[in-house]
């Protein structure tokens, strides 16, 4: 999934959903980006799906991975629903807020598996230095 979003994320490969979902939901959604109603849906398939697997991590790895995952969805969906492209300085904001989110999940994600590997692996140490 990582290696979909980071190849999403620069092919924007999510906006093909923006068609379908014209076709389904109609151009009566206030949405500008129509994308998000069948993406969200998607999301939440593909998190509920990892419920086994999450509940078989320790608390705090499990956590850390929700939590990351939350704040990359609330910057990919919550925020470009939310955004308005007719408006330059609060789609601005609302670009930055998106990506903002985007990275702050992904590197919440990343420290969560180095810690995980920290605790597990008794012969690895991740440091960083100056």
């Amino acid at each position: 999934m990582f290696v979909f979003f980071s190849i999403d994320e620069v092919a924007s490969i999510h906006e093909l959903l923006a068609v379908p979902a014209s076709r389904i939901f109609g151009e009566a959604t206030a949405l500008r980006f129509r994308w998000v109603l069948l993406g969200a849906p998607l999301a939440l398939l593909f998190g509920l799906a990892q419920l086994r697997f999450l509940f078989r991590l320790p608390a705090e790895t499990r956590n850390g991975i929700l939590f990351a995952g939350m704040t990359f969805c609330a910057g990919a969906l919550g925020v470009e629903a939310a955004s308005d492209p007719s408006s330059p300085i609060q789609y601005s904001f609302a670009v930055f807020a998106e990506e903002g989110l985007e990275m702050l999940g992904l590197i919440s994600f990343l420290r969560t598996l180095w810690l995980y590997i920290e605790r597990t692996e008794s012969d690895v140490r991740l440091e960083f230095r100056n």
